[in-house]
């Protein structure tokens, strides 16, 4: 699993997201992705390499696995992306955690 992480890591510093995000709203399906695409184009990060990562997952119902599998969360984080990144995870959106 690490290194498939590893692996993973350096697929998404390779990546041009900017040219990703704009193709992907060209195409866009829904406005809900419309939003979405839009909201990471003007992500400070969106030219930047990440500069570290949040790596987790959700194993168990009561940790908030509702489909049944698994998967990975990798989050690449950014100085400044959030006033306070110690939470990890949890904060990393902090408009959308619910706890």
């Amino acid at each position: 699993m690490y290194q498939a992480l590893k692996e993973t890591v350096k697929i998404v510093e390779k990546e041009d997201f900017e040219t990703f995000y704009k193709n992907a709203l060209v195409s866009s399906i829904d406005e809900k992705a419309n939003k979405f695409y839009s909201r990471m184009l003007s992500h400070a990060g969106i030219k930047k390499k990440p500069q570290g990562y949040n790596i987790g997952l959700n194993e168990g119902e009561a940790a908030g696995r509702t489909i049944h599998h698994l998967h990975i969360h990798i989050i690449p984080r950014y100085y400044g992306d959030i006033p306070d990144p110690r939470g990890g995870i949890r904060n990393i959106i902090p408009e959308l955690g619910k706890y």
